[in-house]
């Protein structure tokens, strides 16, 4: 029988093991970074479609455009969710966003993410 030479094994379990460990410390705060920058975009959109002059159509359109933001944001906030529990209420707010006036979520997300994108970020 051949002999298994320790050492290669060893090096592939501690290799192994420190990816593992190193998943398990992401924080998630770049993909709240990521969601929130998405918000963002909606939120702006929302802010375009109350302005004096616009239309009932175009501010129709734009506030579909808003969700349509506000949900592509919910998979980054998920993964962050995923990573570490403290992201949960980002996404349960983008995803209130399907529910009744997308309006009512925006001061909420305004918050969070001028909270969440600022360099001195402490949760």
């Amino acid at each position: 029988m051949a002999r298994l030479n320790r050492w290669p094994v060893a090096m592939v379990f501690v290799l192994v093991s420190s990816l593992t460990l190193a998943g398990c410390g992401r924080d998630g705060l770049g993909e709240a970074r990521q969601a929130c920058g998405l918000a963002q975009k909606g939120i702006a959109l929302i802010q375009k479609s109350q302005k004096p002059g616009t239309t009932a159509a175009e501010a129709d359109q734009l506030q579909r455009q808003a969700r349509s933001a506000f949900l592509r944001a919910v998979g980054p906030a998920a993964r962050a969710t995923s990573a570490n529990g403290r992201w949960n209420s980002l996404m349960t707010t983008l995803q209130l966003s399907r529910h009744g006036a997308i309006t009512n979520v925006v001061p909420t997300l305004t918050r969070q993410c001028k909270s969440i994108l600022s360099d001195s970020y402490l949760y």
